[in-house]
């Protein structure tokens, strides 16, 4: 797999035996369960942090995750020793990111070998951190970013993989049409 742009591309390696686990919460998350119940093997793992609010969220992510056969586990800090051992029983080689609030430490980053992406809301490098397409609604952006990223230490540094963008028409765009917009792109 070949990433970035002409002048910083980069290869990797991607294993034959796909063994994936993502990282994160949300709504958004429902979507990738179900978009990776078509490509991976029933046994890929889910950890998804305990810091969803009332916990609706995470019961309707266990009940999806479930439907298809897949592992959700809930865990306090992802860069503990004991997830690390955990996620070496798994045989888990490629993770993503999609909504954790956690900062990756550099031992947690190197159990997959580069094969670790960040989903992020907000145009890369202008919107790097948390805020997402927060800020991009605080600057009067008139268009909206999702972006996957090769997850390295620095925050959202790392080089692009995909990059899907919409302009945002009419005078009067409100949070609303930023997040519409957000889950749209996601979805494609």
């Amino acid at each position: 797999m070949k990433i970035g742009k002409k002048q910083d591309l980069i290869t990797l390696k991607v294993p034959k035996e796909k063994r994936l686990l993502i990282v994160g919460n949300g709504e958004q998350m429902r979507l990738l369960v179900k978009l990776t119940s078509q490509c991976f093997a029933k046994d890929s793992v889910f950890i998804v942090s305990k810091r969803v609010g009332d916990g609706s969220e995470a019961k309707k992510l266990e009940l999806l995750a479930g439907k298809h056969d897949f592992s959700v586990h809930f865990v306090d800090d992802i860069n503990a020793k004991e997830v690390a051992a955990k996620i070496k029983r798994w045989r888990s080689n490629i993770c993503v990111n999609y909504g954790g609030l956690w900062i990756f430490k550099e031992e947690f980053i190197g159990l997959f070998k580069g094969l670790f992406f960040n989903y992020h809301a907000a145009n890369l490098p202008d919107y790097r951190g948390p805020g997402d397409y927060g800020w991009e609604i605080l600057n009067n952006e008139k268009s909206v970013s999702v972006i996957i990223h090769q997850l390295i230490r620095r925050v959202d540094a790392g080089p692009i993989l995909i990059k899907k963008t919409k302009k945002l028409i009419g005078n009067n765009i409100y949070p609303i049409d930023f997040h519409n917009a957000i889950k749209k792109l996601a979805e494609d």
